[in-house]
C-alpha cells in the first residue's frame, strides 16, 4: 500500500496532518494531533503485513519554509510505529 504525501501543500504541522488525513483516507473521528495519527497508522497496519505500507513525500514542489519539527515528529512517529508492527509480527509469530 502506497501514500503520496504532496509537499506543496505541507507547511506546518496542521497541513502535514490534513494531508496525511487525507491520502491515508483516516476516519472522520481522526483528531488532527501526534497521537491519533499513531492510532491511525496503527489501524492501517493491522491489516497489512510488516513493511508493506509506505508513505512518500513528493517534494518535487515542496514549500520553500516547512515545518521541520512537525516532519521530525511525524517521522519519528512512523519509525516507532514500525518498529512495533515488526514486534508484534515476531511475537505471533507461529512455528510449525
Amino acid at each position: 500500500m502506497k501514500f503520496i504525501l504532496d509537499g506543496t501543500k505541507i507547511t506546518d504541522k496542521k497541513t502535514l496532518l490534513e494531508e496525511l488525513a487525507k491520502v491515508c483516507t483516516f476516519p472522520d473521528y481522526f483528531g488532527h494531533n501526534w497521537d491519533a495519527l499513531n492510532d491511525c497508522l496503527g489501524e492501517i497496519a493491522l491489516y497489512h503485513p510488516a513493511g508493506s505500507i509506505q508513505i512518500i513525500w513528493d517534494t518535487r514542489g515542496i514549500s520553500t519554509h516547512p515545518d521541520s519539527i512537525a516532519i521530525i515528529a511525524m517521522m519519528q512517529i512512523i519509525c516507532d510505529r514500525q518498529r512495533i508492527n515488526l514486534m508484534r509480527q515476531h511475537e505471533f509469530r507461529t512455528i510449525p
